[in-house]
């Protein structure tokens, strides 16, 4: 798979830049909880970013037509793997996972 992301960075950052109003899924909003996450964490995680971030983009084990692009970063020291979607006919980008990266455990 490419290293290119399919959604751009910039739309990504732009649509969480605040902690209101971002969309995300009830697994992403579970495992951050866990980890102690706030939504003003996660924008600011989201905001810190960068290309060289993304880990791999890949196709959805559902609907293989839906492009995930994940993301590997940091809080706390934690290693955090961050997942993004967009459904077909959405105008939203959706954050799909943010979780401890285990890879790192």
């Amino acid at each position: 798979m490419p290293r290119v992301p399919t959604y751009p960075l910039a739309e990504i950052k732009a649509q969480f830049a605040t902690s209101n109003g971002f969309v995300i899924s009830g697994t992403a909003h579970r495992t951050s909880v866990a980890l102690g996450m706030s939504q003003s964490d996660i924008v600011d995680v989201i905001q810190n970013l960068s290309v060289r971030n993304l880990y791999k983009v890949m196709r959805g084990n559902v609907d293989p037509r839906i492009m995930h692009d994940v993301y590997k970063s940091e809080w706390n020291g934690i290693p955090l793997y961050i997942k993004f979607i967009r459904n077909h006919g959405e105008a939203l980008i959706m954050l799909v996972s943010c979780k401890e990266d285990e890879s790192h455990v």
